[in-house]
């Protein structure tokens, strides 16, 4: 349920685009990204994720990310990290890396969830 504290946590504002990540999301990912380079992989992955959200193509990534050609090669690189016949690192591996350093998830009991 949307509470006032829970509205503050999923709060948006401060962040130059909506697809930006917050501090505390960059801290849960940047494990599982591959070590710097050159090019801050906080601006790569805040690129990539631009143009997963908004669906933009990629000669259209706004210049205030670092260049389009660095930030899909970085998302390619991304990808091929995923094992051979596995779904993609952006939408498998890093999702599920996340959760592994997030809090624990709680168990439910059978009997909370069975259907009379």
């Amino acid at each position: 349920m949307w509470s006032k504290k829970n509205r503050r946590c999923y709060e948006r504002t401060g962040l130059r685009y909506p697809s930006d990540l917050t501090d505390d999301e960059f801290k849960l990912i940047e494990p599982c990204l591959p070590p710097e380079r050159i090019v801050c992989r906080r601006a790569l992955v805040d690129g990539i994720f631009y143009v997963l959200t908004t669906g933009c193509q990629w000669r259209q990534l706004p210049k205030d990310f670092p260049p389009r050609s660095t930030t899909h090669d970085y998302f390619v690189e991304l990808n091929s990290t995923a094992p051979a016949r596995s779904p993609s690192f952006i939408t498998h591996s890093m999702p599920s890396c996340v959760r592994s350093k997030a809090e624990p998830r709680r168990r439910h009991s059978p009997s909370s969830t069975a259907r009379a």
